[in-house]
């Protein structure tokens, strides 16, 4: 693919970044929708600090509320936490016929109903694939892809494979295979690729500039293999928000895109060729040479000293 579409499509990202940009949004949910969290049972929504940490789009249940319904807690699940106020009562050092209100934080465990067995999931979408984007996917064999929970994205460096939702948890198809193509860029980064996880990268805490610069990366990459695909159109402007929230981080300088943009490149070159051509290369790198002498005879001094040429 040529390099003037990467380059277009960063140049919008960065005009897009300058001229602000709408927060970004999960692209996927198991309600299917950007509903704030909520209670499964009650309805009602959580506030606050806990629409940080809990997944829009998703309903969540305490463990009394599962044990009533005669749900289980599927093997491996964690739960999320819900923090709360509640007041404490105490008389007034100085006067005791006054009592003080103290806020105390308190918090509680529930569990996402992706979580739970004989929950019923919320909307399923239908979609037609896009092939041009499945092509991209099936060149792609090097890392394996499941679809083992549907309400995370993520590629494991250690165990080495991409998790997304199904399709079918996405409105809009063309952000299935963005999300895809971020973790896919991801996984060049690893040891037997591209090997950007090794030194600092590789034990990069979350929030640091080494984690956000991989962000941008992976996110870049996306956008360029969204662009090869021709869905950019619908990505973009969510890609360009996820970008602006880890340049907030790496302190706002676009700069830190143009040196993204080009690992990314390097990614989605790499993804973009066969399997089969990177086993190869990595075989015949890893070839040894041939040590055995050649057959035809070098020139040489004979044991009577006379020379022998070719």
């Amino acid at each position: 693919m040529s390099n003037k579409v990467y380059d277009i499509i960063t140049e919008r990202i960065i005009s897009q970044l300058e001229a602000g940009v709408i927060p970004w949004r999960k692209p996927w949910g198991i309600a299917g929708n950007g509903e704030m969290p909520k209670n499964g049972i009650t309805g009602r929504h959580y506030s606050g600090i806990n629409l940080l940490m809990l997944n829009w789009g998703e309903e969540y249940f305490t463990f009394k509320q599962i044990q009533e319904k005669k749900w289980t807690i599927k093997k491996g699940s964690k739960a999320s936490i819900v923090i709360f106020f509640s007041m404490l009562e105490k008389p007034n050092k100085n006067n005791s016929e006054e009592i003080d209100q103290i806020p105390l934080m308190r918090y509680y465990n529930v569990f996402a109903g992706s979580d739970i067995e004989g929950y019923k999931e919320g909307e399923k979408y239908e979609h037609n694939t896009i092939e041009e984007a499945e092509e991209i996917v099936r060149k792609y064999q090097e890392v394996p892809i499941h679809h083992h929970n549907n309400n995370r994205a993520f590629y494991s460096p250690t165990e080495d494979y991409i998790n997304v939702p199904d399709l079918s948890c996405f409105p809009i198809a063309e952000e299935y295979y963005s999300t895809l193509f971020h973790e896919m860029t991801h996984s060049t980064g690893h040891l037997s690729r591209l090997k950007r996880f090794s030194g600092i990268a590789a034990n990069a805490s979350f929030g640091s500039k080494a984690y956000s610069f991989e962000e941008l990366i992976a996110e870049l990459g996306a956008s360029f293999l969204c662009g090869v695909c021709g869905i950019e159109q619908k990505t973009l402007d969510n890609s360009a928000s996820y970008i602006a929230s880890w340049l907030k981080v790496l302190k706002e300088d676009n700069k830190f895109i143009v040196r993204a943009a080009a690992k990314a490149q390097k990614a989605v070159d790499y993804i973009q060729e066969s399997s089969t051509v990177h086993k190869n290369k990595i075989k015949n790198a890893n070839k040894p040479k041939d040590t055995k002498p050649r057959s035809k005879k070098t020139p040489h001094f004979n044991k009577s000293g006379e020379w022998i040429g070719n």
